[in-house]
């Protein structure tokens, strides 16, 4: 049984690293990028499968990009800087509370090459 079972693992493996690289050119395929007038680079992936969107907003920078020792600590900023609010929406609240209304979700996140 103990023999079988590590031949079913190792079986499983094999297969799961086969499908990879197939599953990685089909993803690829489905992605789109273009740059719009002002600079901004927009990556767009339709998925079909649920009435759904998600936006994700990243900023080129993290640990992997901050080469200069004044640069340090640019993620983290940039994402403690928008959970301060805005003009409009000087609080956290006022930012999340449209996107929750219609049952959406906000989220900051820094890490080392975002």
């Amino acid at each position: 049984m103990k023999r079988f079972l590590t031949a079913l693992v190792v079986l499983a493996a094999v297969l799961a690293l086969t499908l990879i690289p197939a599953a990685a050119g089909d993803l690829a395929a489905q992605i789109q990028s273009y740059q719009l007038d002002n600079g901004l680079r927009v990556v767009l992936r339709q998925s079909g499968e649920q009435d759904i969107v998600t936006v994700a907003i990243a900023f080129k920078c993290g640990q992997d990009l901050e080469v200069k020792p004044e640069d340090y600590g640019l993620n983290f900023w940039t994402a403690f800087i928008m959970m301060m609010g805005t003009n409009r929406r000087p609080s956290m609240n006022a930012v999340l509370r449209p996107v929750e209304e219609t049952g959406g979700a906000v989220s900051f996140a820094s890490m080392a090459s975002t």
